[in-house]
């Protein structure tokens, strides 16, 4: 797995002018639209453009004429493409932080940036097991279109079904957290929770994909 993500890091070096590029519109963004836009969009980017990597150099067959099992490159991918994420999306926080304290942009303190951090990987989290199969299914190109066109028809399918089954849903949301006095500690582990149960289902889909894999 060692080699596999040296190659990978070696394969990202090579984009320098890409990254430099994000790191560019994570400006811009930080200058126009704030803190509170730039780290999330730009590290949900970042996640989108990590996945969209896969195999993109066609190595996927001479990788596995080598000692290297299928579980290992699929684990060492989701692996890496955590990693990359993760390390992008600080170094966009800090940059953007730092333009915002230069700038007299607002920022309340360490507490607003760490909770703008966490959502930001949160949602690069989701985007990263959701399109990991997909694109391992249908390839680069195609993976792309039918995950966007699935998240449009999900979106609108599930709200045409939430408003025909309760017009007014909103409202009963809005009485229900009211009236429910909840610890703050569950939603966190019920997050949490989901997280790993959706990230362990998007494992096992990669890996039976890959496994019944021809080359």
């Amino acid at each position: 797995m060692k080699g596999l993500i040296i190659y990978d890091i070696k394969t990202m070096k090579s984009s320098r002018l890409f990254l430099l590029m994000i790191f560019m519109v994570a400006t811009l963004t930080t200058v126009t639209n704030g803190l509170t836009f730039s780290v999330p969009y730009m590290t949900m980017f970042m996640a989108f453009s990590a996945a969209n990597t896969l195999d993109s150099d066609n190595t996927m067959a001479y990788v596995f004429t080598l000692p290297v099992s299928r579980e290992t490159y699929v684990k060492e991918k989701y692996i890496f493409t955590m990693l990359f994420m993760l390390a992008g999306s600080l170094a966009i926080g800090v940059v953007s932080a730092v333009i915002c304290l230069a700038t007299g942009g607002i920022i309340s303190g360490m507490a607003e940036f760490w909770m703008i951090e966490t959502v930001s990987l949160a949602g690069g989290y989701v985007i990263i097991i959701y399109m990991l199969p997909i694109i391992w299914k249908w390839g680069n190109t195609n993976g792309r279109t039918i995950a966007v066109l699935l998240v449009v028809g999900g979106f609108f399918g599930v709200m045409a079904l939430v408003k025909s089954l309760a017009p007014d849903w909103e409202r009963q949301v809005m009485v229900l957290k009211n009236a429910a006095d909840i610890p703050k500690a569950v939603p966190i582990i019920i997050g949490v929770l989901a997280a790993v149960l959706l990230g362990a289902v998007s494992y096992g889909i990669s890996l039976r994909i890959i496994k019944n894999k021809e080359f």
